[in-house]
């Protein structure tokens, strides 16, 4: 269970001495935020957050170390105080709670336990639905490829050419484009994007009606 996995160390971080001389967060009082897993696994228990802020007081601000990627998402989030750090800021100034550790400190014990997900208000507004606006066609995000650099990513990646097949033009579809700086499949109906961060390709992932990934 959860429990259990409070036995690990951190990963892909400096030494637990320089990253927490304060020692682990217990429960109470104020702590900073370390980031753990990627962008996915940060986005999911963030749900937590709210939570969290009631134990250290509404009124104080709530640490967080993590990618840049995510800051202005996790910035937007209702009912947290979010103070961003770099970590170049390291080390911590208050005793560390680790981001897979909520679920341990809150009790979560049985799925019933797990509080709904939470993102930026603004940008669960922003869903137009279809045939209001001028959107006549099915807007369907597509994501093709996945972090290069990931241990797994031969798993969950499709080769440019065969993704060209998966978005072929198509009637009543618009294709939403949500690779960031991938060149484009063959005679695919978009072109190449960027995006400013999470916040950025959420946005557009909100005015989607399906995401296929």
């Amino acid at each position: 269970g959860w429990s259990m996995l409070e036995a690990r160390k951190i990963r892909m971080l400096p030494s637990a001495d320089v990253v927490a001389p304060h020692g682990f967060w217990t429960g109470e009082g104020p702590c900073a935020v370390i980031q753990e897993g990627g962008l996915g696994d940060m986005i999911m228990l963030a749900r937590w957050l709210p939570h969290l802020q009631e134990r250290v007081g509404r009124n104080e601000s709530i640490q967080v170390f993590g990618d840049p990627l995510v800051r202005q998402w996790m910035e937007s989030l209702p009912g947290v105080k979010v103070e961003w750090k770099e970590w170049k800021d390291l080390p911590v100034q208050y005793p560390v709670a680790r981001m897979m550790s909520f679920p341990h400190y809150f009790g979560c014990n049985t799925p019933s336990g797990v509080p709904d997900p939470i993102g930026p208000p603004a940008l669960q507004m922003r869903n137009v639905p279809r045939g209001t606006s001028g959107r006549l066609k099915k807007r369907i995000g597509v994501v093709w490829r996945g972090a290069a650099k990931h241990w797994n990513d031969f798993e969950r990646s499709l080769p440019r050419v065969s993704a060209g097949s998966l978005v072929r033009p198509m009637a009543g579809v618009e294709w939403v484009n949500l690779c960031h700086d991938e060149e484009v499949p063959p005679m695919a109906p978009f072109s190449r994007v960027k995006f400013n961060g999470l916040y950025d390709l959420a946005g557009h992932m909100a005015t989607c009606d399906t995401v296929v990934t």
